[in-house]
């Protein structure tokens, strides 16, 4: 088996090959493929590959018969015009048996299936991770915790809405000329969370998107490496150094990460751009807040979300899709959801998941703090995020 060197563009942060951790602790070593399911209507079908490592010192639970085993999420990012939004999200791949390979590591310690050996790597291909049998809902699982029900409820029977399914028109390299494409992986489970080794699980590769007549290609771009141990949304850093992205942690919760760019526009204006990527928080995003002056003139204001599909929702209901509203106070320009006393199914920020945010001002850019409002219940109930604002 190849040893795959990855890359880590963060000092000090954790990828198999920098350091090992204490306690179990489950990467996504490698993405190899990206594979073609069946379309529907104007979505297309896709499913990513994964490789997980143990990059720990104990061995990973992966149980099929209970709910001590990952849960993978597949995602798919554009990067178009400056803009880095999230265009496609799978139900989650539920994992059954672990295999022992070598992968970020040369020493793997076998075991009979039931857990993730130390060192070793397991590998699910796009068509494991796309087969519906194994996919559950994100909605029942706490991704702080790494907690969630077993066996998995299935609302709405096993529909290919479960896969990762993205609109045509976003695939399509006739409507997205210069665009980039992200693909990621992110495990999730509970022994890893246990021994606090939960925000090293999400990984990233560059994609390739082609088109003869209307069939619709995206594969991996095999120029470049799995990028281990960082969600995607970093990729708009390395591709643009004038993006800023920072950690957010949620005390006794999870993480998040905030990006922003500005733009000068060239007529007196700036265009802020800002991307929130929710790693594993189970408490979710409900609002977004930027500091505005007063007096500082704001239009082309905006908010993109991504779809959840195939019924996922929480107490026998659906997740909302309505936009944020977007509000100007006397001192910020704020974007929120309904509260969960009011709507648990509201369109919260949840786990593994990025919303956008942005507008146009006649102000340029200085460095700041945004608010992150949470939405369910808890202390505190907002958090400070660092990025780019207007200027007083």
């Amino acid at each position: 088996m190849r040893r795959i060197v990855s890359v880590c563009l963060c000092l000090g942060c954790t990828a198999a090959g920098v350091r090992a951790q204490i306690g179990p602790d489950v990467i996504v070593g490698s993405i190899e493929e990206v594979v073609r399911w069946t379309d529907r209507g104007d979505l297309v079908g896709l499913a990513i590959g994964t490789w997980s490592c143990n990059a720990g010192d104990e061995p990973i639970r992966w149980e099929a018969e209970n709910n001590h085993h990952p849960v993978i999420a597949q995602n798919l990012y554009r990067l178009k015009d400056g803009r880095f939004e999230q265009i496609g999200l799978s139900w989650l791949k539920h994992g059954f048996f672990a295999l022992s390979y070598n992968l970020c590591f040369d020493d793997c310690q076998e075991t009979d299936g039931r857990s993730l050996g130390v060192h070793c790597a397991d590998p699910y291909s796009g068509d494991t991770n796309g087969d519906l049998f194994y996919l559950g809902p994100r909605s029942l699982v706490n991704a702080t915790t790494g907690e969630f029900p077993y066996p998995f409820a299935d609302p709405e029977g096993r529909g290919r809405d479960r896969r990762l399914m993205v609109q045509r028109a976003d695939l399509d390299p006739d409507l997205n000329a210069g665009a980039l494409y992200f693909a990621e992986g992110q495990y999730v489970t509970p022994d890893d969370a246990a021994a606090g080794n939960g925000l090293n699980n999400a990984s990233y590769r560059a994609a390739e998107v082609s088109r003869r007549g209307r069939h619709i290609k995206v594969k991996i771009d095999t120029t470049q490496g799995t990028v281990e141990s960082l969600p995607a949304l970093h990729a708009w850093r390395q591709v643009d150094p004038g993006v800023m992205v920072r950690p957010v942690d949620v005390p006794g919760d999870g993480r998040y990460f905030v990006a922003s760019r500005v733009t000068d526009l060239g007529n007196g204006t700036s265009h802020y751009e800002y991307a929130v990527f929710n790693l594993n928080s189970h408490r979710s995003g409900a609002s977004f807040e930027v500091p505005v002056p007063e007096g500082v003139s704001i239009t082309n204001v905006g908010f993109h979300d991504i779809e959840y599909r195939g019924g996922e929702g929480e107490a026998g209901g659906t997740y909302s899709g309505e936009d944020w509203r977007a509000t100007r106070t006397a001192s910020a320009l704020r974007w929120e959801t309904e509260a969960f006393g009011v709507n648990v199914n509201a369109n919260a920020l949840r786990f593994s998941t990025l919303y956008n945010f942005r507008f146009d001002a006649d102000r340029g850019p200085t460095s700041g703090n945004a608010r992150l409002g949470l939405f369910r219940p808890g202390t505190p109930d907002s958090v400070s995020a660092s990025c780019y604002v207007p200027l007083p």
